[in-house]
Protein backbone atom coordinates (compact mmCIF):
# COMPACT_ATOMS: atom_id res chain seq x y z
CA UNK A 1 0.00 0.00 0.00
CA UNK A 2 1.47 3.79 -0.77
CA UNK A 3 1.44 6.42 1.20
CA UNK A 4 1.97 9.73 -0.05
CA UNK A 5 3.89 11.32 2.52
CA UNK A 6 6.07 8.71 3.71
CA UNK A 7 7.32 6.52 0.60
CA UNK A 8 11.50 6.72 0.67
CA UNK A 9 11.79 4.26 -1.73
CA UNK A 10 13.25 4.52 -5.12
CA UNK A 11 11.09 5.65 -8.08
CA UNK A 12 9.27 2.99 -9.55
CA UNK A 13 8.88 2.33 -13.05
CA UNK A 14 5.44 3.48 -13.55
CA UNK A 15 6.58 7.16 -12.14
CA UNK A 16 9.62 7.22 -14.62
CA UNK A 17 7.02 6.76 -17.26
CA UNK A 18 4.83 9.35 -15.80
CA UNK A 19 7.66 11.68 -15.65
CA UNK A 20 8.51 11.54 -19.09
CA UNK A 21 4.71 12.18 -20.08
CA UNK A 22 4.82 15.19 -17.47
CA UNK A 23 7.39 16.46 -19.49
CA UNK A 24 5.82 16.33 -22.23
CA UNK A 25 2.53 18.11 -20.87
CA UNK A 26 4.53 21.03 -19.50
CA UNK A 27 5.92 21.58 -23.20
CA UNK A 28 1.96 21.57 -23.91
CA UNK A 29 1.37 23.82 -21.02
CA UNK A 30 3.90 26.55 -21.85
CA UNK A 31 2.18 26.55 -25.29
CA UNK A 32 0.93 29.72 -27.23
CA UNK A 33 -1.27 32.19 -24.65
CA UNK A 34 -4.33 31.36 -26.98
CA UNK A 35 -4.12 27.74 -26.24
CA UNK A 36 -7.74 26.61 -24.89
CA UNK A 37 -7.50 26.45 -20.99
CA UNK A 38 -10.11 23.42 -19.74
CA UNK A 39 -12.47 23.45 -16.76
CA UNK A 40 -13.56 20.17 -14.83
CA UNK A 41 -16.52 22.81 -13.65
CA UNK A 42 -16.13 21.59 -9.93
CA UNK A 43 -17.09 18.03 -10.55
CA UNK A 44 -14.15 16.74 -8.55
CA UNK A 45 -14.09 19.20 -5.64
CA UNK A 46 -15.90 16.21 -3.21
CA UNK A 47 -12.90 14.25 -3.85
CA UNK A 48 -10.85 17.24 -2.49
CA UNK A 49 -9.73 17.81 1.16
CA UNK A 50 -8.56 21.35 1.79
CA UNK A 51 -8.63 21.78 -2.58
CA UNK A 52 -6.14 19.28 -2.93
CA UNK A 53 -6.58 15.54 -3.56
CA UNK A 54 -2.74 14.00 -2.73
CA UNK A 55 -1.01 16.12 -6.17
CA UNK A 56 -4.44 16.66 -7.63
CA UNK A 57 -6.56 20.10 -7.42
CA UNK A 58 -9.22 19.04 -9.97
CA UNK A 59 -10.00 15.96 -12.32
CA UNK A 60 -7.97 14.65 -14.12
CA UNK A 61 -10.15 13.86 -16.86
CA UNK A 62 -13.89 14.46 -17.38
CA UNK A 63 -15.85 11.93 -19.23
CA UNK A 64 -18.67 14.12 -20.43
CA UNK A 65 -22.35 11.93 -21.54
CA UNK A 66 -23.78 13.09 -24.16
CA UNK A 67 -26.48 10.19 -24.79
CA UNK A 68 -27.90 7.36 -23.14
CA UNK A 69 -30.17 4.60 -24.02
CA UNK A 70 -33.93 3.84 -22.78
CA UNK A 71 -32.23 1.75 -19.60
CA UNK A 72 -30.24 4.89 -18.93
CA UNK A 73 -26.80 3.44 -19.99
CA UNK A 74 -24.19 5.67 -21.75
CA UNK A 75 -24.05 5.40 -25.47
CA UNK A 76 -21.93 8.05 -26.59
CA UNK A 77 -19.51 10.69 -24.57
CA UNK A 78 -16.29 12.42 -25.13
CA UNK A 79 -13.53 12.61 -23.21
CA UNK A 80 -11.37 15.81 -22.18
CA UNK A 81 -8.43 16.67 -19.86
CA UNK A 82 -8.74 19.38 -17.38
CA UNK A 83 -6.01 21.76 -16.52
CA UNK A 84 -7.51 24.54 -14.35
CA UNK A 85 -4.82 25.00 -11.75
CA UNK A 86 -2.01 23.17 -12.45
CA UNK A 87 -0.90 20.91 -15.24
CA UNK A 88 -3.66 18.42 -16.19
CA UNK A 89 -5.04 18.99 -12.28
CA UNK A 90 -1.73 17.50 -10.68
CA UNK A 91 -2.80 14.41 -11.90
CA UNK A 92 -2.04 11.09 -11.42
CA UNK A 93 -3.05 12.23 -7.67
CA UNK A 94 -0.75 9.73 -6.46
CA UNK A 95 1.95 10.65 -8.85
CA UNK A 96 2.79 7.91 -9.91
CA UNK A 97 -0.59 5.93 -11.51
CA UNK A 98 -3.65 7.09 -10.16
CA UNK A 99 -6.34 9.39 -11.77
CA UNK A 100 -9.24 11.11 -10.68
CA UNK A 101 -11.93 11.47 -13.18
CA UNK A 102 -15.70 13.17 -13.23
CA UNK A 103 -18.94 12.26 -15.17
CA UNK A 104 -20.69 15.02 -16.47
CA UNK A 105 -24.31 13.86 -17.49
CA UNK A 106 -25.14 16.37 -20.87
CA UNK A 107 -27.07 13.38 -22.36
CA UNK A 108 -30.77 15.45 -21.37
CA UNK A 109 -32.01 12.06 -19.48
CA UNK A 110 -30.90 10.59 -16.40
CA UNK A 111 -27.32 7.87 -16.41
CA UNK A 112 -27.33 5.12 -14.76
CA UNK A 113 -24.52 3.21 -16.13
CA UNK A 114 -21.03 3.51 -17.93
CA UNK A 115 -19.63 1.01 -19.48
CA UNK A 116 -15.64 1.86 -20.05
CA UNK A 117 -12.81 0.21 -21.92
CA UNK A 118 -9.33 1.46 -22.59
CA UNK A 119 -6.51 -0.76 -24.47
CA UNK A 120 -3.83 1.10 -22.33
CA UNK A 121 -2.45 -1.80 -20.42
CA UNK A 122 0.85 0.31 -18.37
CA UNK A 123 -0.34 0.20 -15.02
CA UNK A 124 -2.26 -3.10 -15.07
CA UNK A 125 -5.69 -1.84 -16.84
CA UNK A 126 -8.13 1.05 -15.73
CA UNK A 127 -9.56 -1.29 -13.49
CA UNK A 128 -6.47 -3.31 -12.20
CA UNK A 129 -6.69 -1.04 -8.53
CA UNK A 130 -3.37 -1.34 -6.29
CA UNK A 131 -4.94 -0.33 -3.11
CA UNK A 132 -4.10 3.76 -2.97
CA UNK A 133 -7.97 4.84 -3.89
CA UNK A 134 -8.81 8.76 -2.98
CA UNK A 135 -9.70 7.52 0.55
CA UNK A 136 -5.98 6.71 1.05
CA UNK A 137 -5.06 10.84 0.56
CA UNK A 138 -7.54 12.32 2.52
CA UNK A 139 -7.76 10.07 6.25
CA UNK A 140 -11.35 9.67 5.67
CA UNK A 141 -12.48 12.64 5.01
CA UNK A 142 -13.45 12.14 1.18
CA UNK A 143 -14.36 8.76 -0.85
CA UNK A 144 -14.87 6.30 1.87
CA UNK A 145 -18.20 6.07 1.65
CA UNK A 146 -18.30 2.39 2.53
CA UNK A 147 -15.21 2.38 4.66
CA UNK A 148 -11.70 2.42 3.52
CA UNK A 149 -10.77 -1.42 2.11
CA UNK A 150 -14.23 -2.49 2.54
CA UNK A 151 -15.26 -6.06 0.83
CA UNK A 152 -17.59 -3.76 -0.83
CA UNK A 153 -14.91 -1.56 -2.42
CA UNK A 154 -11.71 -3.06 -1.37
CA UNK A 155 -9.47 -0.74 -3.25
CA UNK A 156 -11.68 2.79 -2.63
CA UNK A 157 -11.69 3.96 -5.91
CA UNK A 158 -15.71 4.06 -6.14
CA UNK A 159 -16.71 7.38 -5.38
CA UNK A 160 -19.91 8.90 -4.25
CA UNK A 161 -23.25 6.54 -5.51
CA UNK A 162 -21.76 4.56 -7.87
CA UNK A 163 -20.00 1.10 -7.78
CA UNK A 164 -17.85 -0.81 -10.40
CA UNK A 165 -19.17 -4.04 -12.26
CA UNK A 166 -18.17 -6.42 -14.75
CA UNK A 167 -14.56 -6.10 -14.78
CA UNK A 168 -12.98 -8.06 -17.21
CA UNK A 169 -9.01 -9.06 -18.05
CA UNK A 170 -6.59 -9.58 -21.02
CA UNK A 171 -3.27 -11.09 -21.45
CA UNK A 172 -0.84 -8.78 -20.48
CA UNK A 173 3.40 -8.44 -19.65
CA UNK A 174 2.80 -5.55 -17.52
CA UNK A 175 1.76 -7.43 -14.36
CA UNK A 176 3.10 -10.48 -12.26
CA UNK A 177 -0.53 -11.91 -12.53
CA UNK A 178 -0.22 -11.72 -16.54
CA UNK A 179 -3.62 -10.24 -16.47
CA UNK A 180 -4.99 -6.25 -16.97
CA UNK A 181 -8.41 -5.38 -16.28
CA UNK A 182 -8.77 -3.06 -19.09
CA UNK A 183 -12.86 -3.32 -18.92
CA UNK A 184 -16.06 -2.50 -16.45
CA UNK A 185 -18.97 -0.79 -15.83
CA UNK A 186 -19.62 2.15 -14.14
CA UNK A 187 -23.34 1.93 -12.50
CA UNK A 188 -24.72 4.83 -10.80
CA UNK A 189 -26.83 3.48 -7.39
CA UNK A 190 -28.86 6.68 -8.26
CA UNK A 191 -29.22 7.82 -11.64
CA UNK A 192 -27.43 11.47 -12.33
CA UNK A 193 -30.21 13.85 -13.12
CA UNK A 194 -29.64 15.46 -16.60
CA UNK A 195 -28.54 18.87 -16.99
CA UNK A 196 -30.91 21.75 -16.79
CA UNK A 197 -33.25 19.33 -14.85
CA UNK A 198 -34.84 21.82 -12.58
CA UNK A 199 -32.06 23.76 -12.95
CA UNK A 200 -29.72 21.25 -12.24
CA UNK A 201 -25.93 21.86 -13.28
CA UNK A 202 -22.55 20.83 -12.18
CA UNK A 203 -22.33 18.74 -9.80
CA UNK A 204 -25.54 17.76 -9.14
CA UNK A 205 -25.57 16.37 -12.63
CA UNK A 206 -22.37 14.76 -11.96
CA UNK A 207 -19.76 12.85 -9.99
CA UNK A 208 -16.56 11.01 -9.67
CA UNK A 209 -14.46 7.79 -9.28
CA UNK A 210 -10.90 7.46 -9.30
CA UNK A 211 -9.15 4.78 -12.22
CA UNK A 212 -5.71 3.13 -12.85
CA UNK A 213 -3.54 5.03 -15.84
CA UNK A 214 -3.88 7.55 -18.16
CA UNK A 215 -7.75 8.15 -19.46
CA UNK A 216 -7.89 9.64 -23.12
CA UNK A 217 -8.01 6.32 -24.20
CA UNK A 218 -11.28 5.51 -22.38
CA UNK A 219 -13.84 3.90 -24.88
CA UNK A 220 -17.21 2.48 -24.79
CA UNK A 221 -17.88 -1.37 -23.95
CA UNK A 222 -21.29 -1.65 -25.18
CA UNK A 223 -23.81 0.59 -27.79
CA UNK A 224 -27.65 0.23 -27.93
CA UNK A 225 -30.22 1.15 -30.24
CA UNK A 226 -33.68 0.96 -30.05
CA UNK A 227 -36.12 0.01 -33.52
CA UNK A 228 -39.56 0.70 -34.09
CA UNK A 229 -41.48 -1.37 -36.68
CA UNK A 230 -44.83 -0.38 -37.61
CA UNK A 231 -47.48 -2.48 -38.34
CA UNK A 232 -46.87 -3.97 -42.53
CA UNK A 233 -48.04 -6.80 -44.66
CA UNK A 234 -44.89 -6.10 -46.55
CA UNK A 235 -40.77 -6.42 -45.19
CA UNK A 236 -39.55 -3.53 -43.18
CA UNK A 237 -36.19 -2.64 -42.41
CA UNK A 238 -34.62 -0.59 -39.44
CA UNK A 239 -31.05 -0.41 -39.17
CA UNK A 240 -28.99 0.44 -36.07
CA UNK A 241 -25.80 2.72 -36.36
CA UNK A 242 -23.19 2.49 -34.42
CA UNK A 243 -19.67 3.89 -33.47
CA UNK A 244 -18.68 6.91 -35.17
CA UNK A 245 -15.81 8.60 -38.15
CA UNK A 246 -13.51 5.15 -39.42
CA UNK A 247 -14.99 3.11 -36.50
CA UNK A 248 -19.08 3.19 -37.81
CA UNK A 249 -20.71 0.05 -38.10
CA UNK A 250 -24.37 -0.66 -39.18
CA UNK A 251 -27.04 -3.80 -38.12
CA UNK A 252 -30.05 -3.71 -39.95
CA UNK A 253 -32.81 -6.08 -39.48
CA UNK A 254 -35.87 -6.98 -42.03
CA UNK A 255 -38.95 -8.17 -40.40
CA UNK A 256 -41.21 -10.58 -43.34
CA UNK A 257 -44.41 -8.89 -41.95
CA UNK A 258 -45.13 -6.78 -38.48
CA UNK A 259 -48.37 -7.94 -37.21
CA UNK A 260 -48.30 -6.01 -34.14
CA UNK A 261 -46.26 -2.89 -33.68
CA UNK A 262 -42.40 -3.92 -32.70
CA UNK A 263 -39.61 -2.29 -31.10
CA UNK A 264 -35.99 -4.09 -30.58
CA UNK A 265 -33.11 -2.94 -28.56
CA UNK A 266 -30.20 -3.64 -30.19
CA UNK A 267 -27.07 -3.55 -28.76
CA UNK A 268 -23.32 -3.77 -29.87
CA UNK A 269 -21.05 -5.55 -27.41
CA UNK A 270 -17.14 -4.92 -27.65
CA UNK A 271 -15.09 -6.94 -26.63
CA UNK A 272 -11.09 -6.10 -26.97
CA UNK A 273 -9.08 -8.57 -29.49
CA UNK A 274 -6.83 -10.86 -27.86
CA UNK A 275 -8.15 -11.37 -24.56
CA UNK A 276 -7.34 -14.99 -23.51
CA UNK A 277 -10.34 -17.08 -23.61
CA UNK A 278 -12.64 -14.48 -24.69
CA UNK A 279 -11.89 -13.53 -28.19
CA UNK A 280 -8.17 -15.23 -29.36
CA UNK A 281 -9.55 -17.68 -30.87
CA UNK A 282 -9.30 -20.34 -28.54
CA UNK A 283 -11.40 -21.68 -26.04
CA UNK A 284 -9.67 -23.59 -22.96
CA UNK A 285 -9.86 -26.70 -22.15
CA UNK A 286 -12.68 -28.09 -20.02
CA UNK A 287 -14.93 -25.27 -20.59
CA UNK A 288 -19.00 -26.18 -20.08
CA UNK A 289 -20.19 -23.01 -19.56
CA UNK A 290 -19.49 -19.24 -21.50
CA UNK A 291 -19.92 -15.81 -20.00
CA UNK A 292 -21.76 -13.20 -22.43
CA UNK A 293 -18.60 -11.62 -23.76
CA UNK A 294 -16.86 -15.33 -23.77
CA UNK A 295 -17.30 -15.44 -28.00
CA UNK A 296 -14.83 -18.10 -28.18
CA UNK A 297 -16.18 -20.52 -25.52
CA UNK A 298 -19.98 -19.78 -26.98
CA UNK A 299 -18.66 -20.61 -30.31
CA UNK A 300 -17.11 -24.01 -28.98
CA UNK A 301 -20.02 -24.74 -27.06
CA UNK A 302 -22.26 -24.86 -30.29
CA UNK A 303 -19.86 -26.59 -31.87
CA UNK A 304 -17.88 -24.92 -33.77
CA UNK A 305 -14.72 -26.86 -32.82
CA UNK A 306 -11.69 -27.03 -36.03
CA UNK A 307 -8.77 -28.49 -34.28
CA UNK A 308 -7.85 -29.71 -30.70
CA UNK A 309 -4.33 -28.43 -29.41
CA UNK A 310 -1.94 -30.82 -27.74
CA UNK A 311 -3.38 -29.18 -24.30
CA UNK A 312 -6.81 -29.70 -25.06
CA UNK A 313 -7.45 -26.25 -25.99
CA UNK A 314 -9.85 -25.87 -29.35
CA UNK A 315 -9.79 -23.68 -32.24
CA UNK A 316 -12.58 -21.95 -32.99
CA UNK A 317 -13.70 -18.88 -35.02
CA UNK A 318 -11.82 -15.74 -34.54
CA UNK A 319 -14.12 -12.40 -33.41
CA UNK A 320 -13.53 -10.45 -36.78
CA UNK A 321 -11.77 -7.04 -34.58
CA UNK A 322 -13.53 -4.90 -36.90
CA UNK A 323 -14.56 -1.97 -34.35
CA UNK A 324 -11.90 0.32 -33.20
CA UNK A 325 -9.20 -1.26 -35.32
CA UNK A 326 -5.69 0.09 -35.54
CA UNK A 327 -3.53 -1.47 -38.44
CA UNK A 328 -0.34 -0.27 -36.72
CA UNK A 329 -1.34 -2.11 -33.75
CA UNK A 330 -2.99 -4.50 -35.27
CA UNK A 331 -5.64 -4.23 -32.14
CA UNK A 332 -9.36 -3.43 -32.37
CA UNK A 333 -12.36 -4.83 -30.44
CA UNK A 334 -14.87 -7.78 -31.59
CA UNK A 335 -18.67 -7.11 -31.59
CA UNK A 336 -21.28 -9.36 -30.87
CA UNK A 337 -24.92 -8.15 -30.99
CA UNK A 338 -27.98 -8.99 -29.07
CA UNK A 339 -31.11 -8.09 -30.10
CA UNK A 340 -33.91 -7.52 -27.23
CA UNK A 341 -37.63 -7.65 -27.58
CA UNK A 342 -40.83 -8.51 -25.63
CA UNK A 343 -42.22 -8.94 -29.58
CA UNK A 344 -42.87 -12.99 -29.97
CA UNK A 345 -41.71 -14.25 -33.62
CA UNK A 346 -45.58 -15.73 -35.30
CA UNK A 347 -47.79 -13.62 -32.83
CA UNK A 348 -46.04 -9.98 -33.62
CA UNK A 349 -43.75 -10.61 -36.52
CA UNK A 350 -43.38 -13.50 -39.01
CA UNK A 351 -39.83 -14.56 -40.04
CA UNK A 352 -37.40 -14.72 -41.48
CA UNK A 353 -35.24 -12.13 -39.94
CA UNK A 354 -32.67 -11.22 -42.61
CA UNK A 355 -30.04 -9.20 -40.90
CA UNK A 356 -27.42 -7.27 -42.41
CA UNK A 357 -24.19 -5.94 -41.22
CA UNK A 358 -21.50 -3.19 -42.85
CA UNK A 359 -18.30 -2.61 -40.96
CA UNK A 360 -15.55 -0.26 -41.35
CA UNK A 361 -12.66 -2.77 -42.04
CA UNK A 362 -12.02 -6.41 -42.70
CA UNK A 363 -8.98 -7.34 -40.60
CA UNK A 364 -6.39 -9.36 -41.43
CA UNK A 365 -5.68 -12.36 -38.89
CA UNK A 366 -2.93 -14.24 -40.16
CA UNK A 367 0.53 -13.57 -41.55
CA UNK A 368 1.43 -13.06 -38.79
CA UNK A 369 -1.21 -14.80 -36.13
CA UNK A 370 -2.28 -12.51 -33.51
CA UNK A 371 -2.09 -15.77 -31.78
CA UNK A 372 1.02 -17.51 -31.03
CA UNK A 373 -0.77 -20.71 -29.68
CA UNK A 374 -2.26 -21.35 -33.48
CA UNK A 375 0.46 -20.10 -35.95
CA UNK A 376 -1.29 -20.61 -38.88
CA UNK A 377 -4.11 -18.11 -37.84
CA UNK A 378 -7.64 -17.60 -39.23
CA UNK A 379 -9.23 -16.26 -42.85
CA UNK A 380 -10.37 -13.17 -42.95
CA UNK A 381 -11.90 -13.69 -46.16
CA UNK A 382 -13.90 -16.63 -45.23
CA UNK A 383 -15.86 -14.81 -43.11
CA UNK A 384 -19.11 -15.74 -41.12
CA UNK A 385 -22.22 -14.87 -39.22
CA UNK A 386 -22.75 -17.31 -35.94
CA UNK A 387 -26.42 -16.90 -34.15
CA UNK A 388 -27.54 -17.88 -31.18
CA UNK A 389 -31.34 -18.13 -31.41
CA UNK A 390 -33.45 -16.69 -29.28
CA UNK A 391 -35.07 -19.26 -28.07
CA UNK A 392 -32.20 -20.84 -26.51
CA UNK A 393 -31.71 -20.69 -23.36
CA UNK A 394 -27.77 -21.68 -23.27
CA UNK A 395 -26.03 -18.34 -25.33
CA UNK A 396 -24.18 -20.83 -27.37
CA UNK A 397 -23.66 -20.15 -30.82
CA UNK A 398 -25.21 -22.81 -32.76
CA UNK A 399 -26.07 -22.32 -36.29
CA UNK A 400 -23.67 -20.66 -39.17
CA UNK A 401 -26.14 -18.40 -40.75
CA UNK A 402 -23.93 -16.75 -43.41
CA UNK A 403 -25.99 -16.03 -46.64
CA UNK A 404 -23.07 -13.71 -48.09
CA UNK A 405 -20.03 -12.42 -46.90
CA UNK A 406 -17.94 -9.49 -49.09
CA UNK A 407 -15.04 -7.79 -48.89
CA UNK A 408 -16.53 -4.10 -49.15
CA UNK A 409 -16.82 -5.18 -45.99
CA UNK A 410 -20.30 -6.49 -45.46
CA UNK A 411 -22.42 -9.26 -44.33
CA UNK A 412 -25.77 -10.76 -44.04
CA UNK A 413 -27.64 -14.13 -42.92
CA UNK A 414 -31.26 -14.90 -41.64
CA UNK A 415 -32.99 -16.97 -38.98
CA UNK A 416 -36.57 -17.41 -37.26
CA UNK A 417 -36.53 -15.04 -34.23
CA UNK A 418 -34.14 -12.02 -33.13
CA UNK A 419 -31.48 -13.11 -31.21
CA UNK A 420 -27.30 -13.17 -31.07
CA UNK A 421 -24.66 -12.98 -33.79
CA UNK A 422 -21.13 -12.24 -34.19
CA UNK A 423 -19.55 -12.19 -37.04
CA UNK A 424 -16.21 -14.49 -37.45
CA UNK A 425 -13.35 -15.96 -39.25
CA UNK A 426 -12.83 -19.20 -39.79
CA UNK A 427 -9.40 -20.91 -38.89
CA UNK A 428 -6.72 -21.66 -42.07
CA UNK A 429 -5.88 -24.68 -42.86
CA UNK A 430 -9.31 -26.31 -43.56
CA UNK A 431 -10.17 -25.42 -46.89
CA UNK A 432 -11.56 -27.19 -50.30
CA UNK A 433 -11.68 -26.74 -53.25
CA UNK A 434 -15.45 -25.96 -54.81
CA UNK A 435 -15.74 -27.30 -58.00
CA UNK A 436 -19.76 -26.47 -59.46
CA UNK A 437 -21.33 -28.55 -61.01
CA UNK A 438 -24.78 -27.00 -61.78
CA UNK A 439 -25.62 -24.30 -63.01
CA UNK A 440 -23.20 -25.59 -65.50
CA UNK A 441 -19.65 -23.71 -65.18
CA UNK A 442 -19.24 -21.02 -68.40
CA UNK A 443 -22.84 -20.71 -69.01
CA UNK A 444 -23.41 -16.99 -67.16
CA UNK A 445 -26.60 -16.13 -66.41
CA UNK A 446 -27.51 -19.82 -66.13
CA UNK A 447 -31.12 -20.75 -67.26
CA UNK A 448 -33.80 -22.42 -65.03
CA UNK A 449 -37.35 -23.17 -66.47
CA UNK A 450 -40.47 -21.10 -64.17
CA UNK A 451 -41.99 -23.60 -62.58
CA UNK A 452 -39.57 -26.50 -62.31
CA UNK A 453 -37.44 -27.38 -59.20
CA UNK A 454 -33.82 -25.49 -59.51
CA UNK A 455 -31.23 -28.11 -58.95
CA UNK A 456 -27.93 -26.73 -57.48
CA UNK A 457 -25.16 -29.36 -57.37
CA UNK A 458 -21.18 -28.89 -56.52
CA UNK A 459 -18.25 -31.11 -55.98
CA UNK A 460 -15.80 -30.67 -52.87
CA UNK A 461 -12.29 -32.29 -52.72
CA UNK A 462 -9.30 -31.55 -50.70
CA UNK A 463 -7.41 -28.56 -51.36
CA UNK A 464 -4.43 -29.13 -53.65
CA UNK A 465 -6.08 -32.85 -54.40
CA UNK A 466 -8.55 -34.88 -56.30
CA UNK A 467 -9.65 -36.56 -53.28
CA UNK A 468 -13.54 -35.73 -52.02
CA UNK A 469 -14.34 -34.68 -49.40
CA UNK A 470 -17.22 -35.78 -47.79
CA UNK A 471 -17.29 -33.75 -44.57
CA UNK A 472 -18.77 -30.49 -46.18
CA UNK A 473 -22.28 -30.96 -43.73
CA UNK A 474 -21.12 -32.16 -40.93
CA UNK A 475 -20.40 -29.65 -37.75
CA UNK A 476 -17.88 -27.66 -38.04
CA UNK A 477 -18.81 -27.42 -41.54
CA UNK A 478 -21.27 -26.21 -43.29
CA UNK A 479 -22.64 -25.31 -46.58
CA UNK A 480 -25.48 -22.32 -47.29
CA UNK A 481 -27.12 -20.49 -50.08
CA UNK A 482 -28.64 -17.39 -50.84
CA UNK A 483 -30.11 -15.73 -53.66
CA UNK A 484 -30.37 -11.66 -54.35
CA UNK A 485 -31.66 -9.51 -56.96
CA UNK A 486 -28.01 -8.47 -59.56
CA UNK A 487 -27.37 -4.95 -59.66
CA UNK A 488 -25.26 -2.12 -57.53
CA UNK A 489 -28.04 -2.54 -54.54
CA UNK A 490 -29.26 -6.32 -54.15
CA UNK A 491 -32.28 -7.04 -52.78
CA UNK A 492 -32.13 -10.67 -50.76
CA UNK A 493 -34.32 -13.10 -51.46
CA UNK A 494 -35.62 -15.72 -49.60
CA UNK A 495 -34.93 -18.64 -51.16
CA UNK A 496 -37.59 -21.46 -51.40
CA UNK A 497 -37.85 -25.00 -51.36
CA UNK A 498 -39.92 -27.62 -53.48
CA UNK A 499 -42.56 -29.17 -51.25
CA UNK A 500 -41.28 -32.65 -49.72
CA UNK A 501 -37.39 -32.01 -51.06
CA UNK A 502 -34.80 -31.19 -48.26
CA UNK A 503 -34.66 -27.38 -47.50
CA UNK A 504 -30.78 -28.13 -46.46
CA UNK A 505 -27.66 -29.12 -48.69
CA UNK A 506 -27.48 -32.99 -48.71
CA UNK A 507 -24.25 -35.27 -49.71
CA UNK A 508 -25.04 -37.35 -52.68
CA UNK A 509 -23.55 -40.23 -50.56
CA UNK A 510 -21.49 -40.85 -47.45
CA UNK A 511 -20.35 -44.60 -48.14
CA UNK A 512 -16.84 -44.98 -48.27
CA UNK A 513 -16.52 -46.67 -51.90
CA UNK A 514 -19.15 -44.22 -53.38
CA UNK A 515 -16.99 -42.55 -55.55
CA UNK A 516 -19.48 -39.17 -55.72
CA UNK A 517 -19.17 -39.06 -51.75
CA UNK A 518 -17.82 -35.33 -52.34
CA UNK A 519 -20.75 -34.21 -54.50
CA UNK A 520 -23.65 -31.98 -52.60
CA UNK A 521 -26.85 -30.50 -54.37
CA UNK A 522 -29.90 -29.20 -52.99
CA UNK A 523 -33.46 -27.87 -55.05
CA UNK A 524 -34.49 -24.78 -54.86
CA UNK A 525 -38.23 -23.52 -56.03
CA UNK A 526 -38.29 -20.76 -59.27
CA UNK A 527 -41.59 -19.27 -57.34
CA UNK A 528 -40.13 -16.40 -55.93
CA UNK A 529 -38.24 -15.21 -58.57
CA UNK A 530 -40.84 -16.01 -61.26
CA UNK A 531 -42.75 -12.60 -60.27
CA UNK A 532 -39.86 -10.25 -61.42
CA UNK A 533 -39.89 -9.23 -65.02
CA UNK A 534 -39.10 -11.74 -67.62
CA UNK A 535 -35.51 -11.47 -68.44
CA UNK A 536 -34.64 -10.12 -64.89
CA UNK A 537 -30.61 -11.84 -63.36
CA UNK A 538 -30.00 -12.61 -60.30
CA UNK A 539 -27.16 -13.71 -57.73
CA UNK A 540 -26.94 -17.07 -55.90
CA UNK A 541 -24.17 -17.39 -53.04
CA UNK A 542 -23.04 -20.44 -52.14
CA UNK A 543 -20.96 -20.39 -49.04
CA UNK A 544 -19.15 -22.40 -46.71
CA UNK A 545 -16.14 -22.08 -43.88
CA UNK A 546 -14.63 -24.80 -46.84
CA UNK A 547 -13.92 -22.24 -49.49
CA UNK A 548 -14.49 -18.47 -50.50
CA UNK A 549 -17.43 -17.38 -51.21
CA UNK A 550 -19.11 -18.27 -54.82
CA UNK A 551 -21.27 -16.20 -56.98
CA UNK A 552 -23.09 -17.29 -59.64
CA UNK A 553 -25.85 -15.57 -61.76
CA UNK A 554 -28.98 -17.19 -63.14
CA UNK A 555 -32.61 -16.48 -64.83
CA UNK A 556 -35.65 -18.11 -64.40
CA UNK A 557 -37.00 -18.39 -68.59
Amino acid sequence: MKRPLTQTTAPSMKKVVFTVLGCAMLMFIVAPAWAQVISDQGVCNGALVDGVLGDATGCGALITVTAVNGSGQATAFNVTIPNNNSPANGNPYDGDDDILVGVLNSSGAPLSSLPLTSSDTTFGGIFGFDGDGPCDYTGGAADCLNGPYSEADPNDYEGPDNTFTNISSISCTTTVSGLCYTSGTVTFTTPIPPANSNSCGAPCNSTWFALEGTPNSLILTSESAMLNYPTSANPETEIASFGSGAGAHTAAFTLKTVINPVSVTVTANYVDVGQVGLTNGICPFGTTVAADNDIDCRLALGGFVFDTLVNGDMVVPHCIPYHNYNPVTGTGQCVWYRASTPAVAGTDYTGPVYDGWTFPVDPSLANPSPNPEYPPGWNNQIGRVYDRPGVNLSNAFVADITDFFSSEPSAGGHQSTLNDWVLAAVPNGFEDTEITLVPIPGISPAPYIKGLPMLVALDLEKLGTKIPDPNGLMLPNTIRISTSTSGPAPVSIPVQFPQGLPTTFSNVCTKAYCPLKGVYYIFLSSTPYSTYPKGTTFNMYIGSDLFPQITLQFVVK
